[in-house]
């Protein structure tokens, strides 16, 4: 019995999703599937890396996960493969795993991406709104009402989580299965990316954004659904604030700007004449025969 309740509190510890609406659904993935041990590997560094406690850039212990699972590292690194497939890991030859790194420049493309995909989702279920099934309609009222349980104990990162799931719960609904992998993939490197550029605790308006463009669709307005859906991720994004960085030199470049503007090779012949000129000669000695 009690073995029971450790495999159970394991897999809601170890649950891919937050929102009762997309709990017990298929694990969204263009990447070949995961079943046992290495099933649970993945999720628990997904929820890592959802949950803040993996910054991007960070290197991933591969030995010890090992360790920790029980399983040798050639599985672990079956699953980084995947991860590496999904965008969220990067494995450079000879080093080792790390969680990706994400840019200002990536980041704004992400943003742009999500916002077509969300826009195109809404607008398509409204025109589609009688023909949303009956238990769709039921895993969105579940959402919203765990969304709006005021006792239901949750932090930051995981409003943040429940905030990116709704857009991923209308993407499997619409049931393009390519699209909503693409959808979860986008949203999970968003909320990655608010690591390194979120730097303070933002008012984002969930419930009441999210109950307005449920309102929308059901009600067949398409174009009112995307603008809310527009109004929902630009609340997010504004939260982001990204360092102004002048662009790299390359060695050359600063190289060349010690020279004074003269060529290199000019500079090292006037170096070494110098060299010559500032080394006093050796006195001359008499021999002793």
């Amino acid at each position: 019995m009690s073995s029971k309740r450790n495999n159970s509190s394991q897999a809601e510890k170890l649950r891919r999703y937050h929102s009762p609406g997309l709990r017990g659904r298929a694990a969204l993935s263009l990447a070949a599937p995961l079943f046992g041990t290495q099933e649970l590997i993945h999720d628990r560094i997904w929820d890592a890396l959802l949950d803040g406690e993996l910054r991007p850039g960070a290197k991933v212990p591969e030995l010890q996960i090992g360790k920790a699972f029980k399983v040798s590292r050639t599985i672990v690194r079956n699953v980084l493969i995947i991860m590496e497939q999904e965008g969220v890991i990067t494995l450079p030859p000879n080093r080792g795993a790390f969680i990706a790194g994400l840019s200002p420049d990536k980041t704004r493309y992400l943003f742009e991406a999500t916002r077509l995909m969300s826009c195109y989702v809404v607008e398509d279920l409204a025109r589609k709104a009688k023909t949303i099934s009956t238990e769709d309609r039921a895993r969105i009222k579940q959402h919203l009402q765990f969304m709006g349980e005021k006792t239901t104990p949750r932090n930051y990162r995981t409003m943040m989580r429940l905030g990116a799931e709704f857009l991923i719960l209308l993407s499997s609904i619409h049931e393009n299965k390519f699209l909503a992998a693409m959808q979860e993939r986008s949203m999970t490197l968003i909320m990655m990316a608010a690591l390194l550029y979120q730097h303070q605790v933002i008012e984002w308006p969930l419930l009441s954004a999210q109950t307005e463009i449920i309102k929308q669709i059901y009600a067949g307005n398409a174009a009112k659904a995307s603008a809310e859906v527009n109004r929902y991720l630009a609340e997010l994004e504004d939260s982001f604030h990204y360092r102004s960085e002048e662009p790299d030199k390359d060695v050359f470049s600063i190289i060349s700007d010690l020279s004074d503007g003269l060529e290199l090779p000019e500079l090292a012949r006037r170096r070494t004449a110098r060299k010559k000129r500032e080394t006093p000669q050796k006195e001359k000695g008499s021999l002793v025969s």
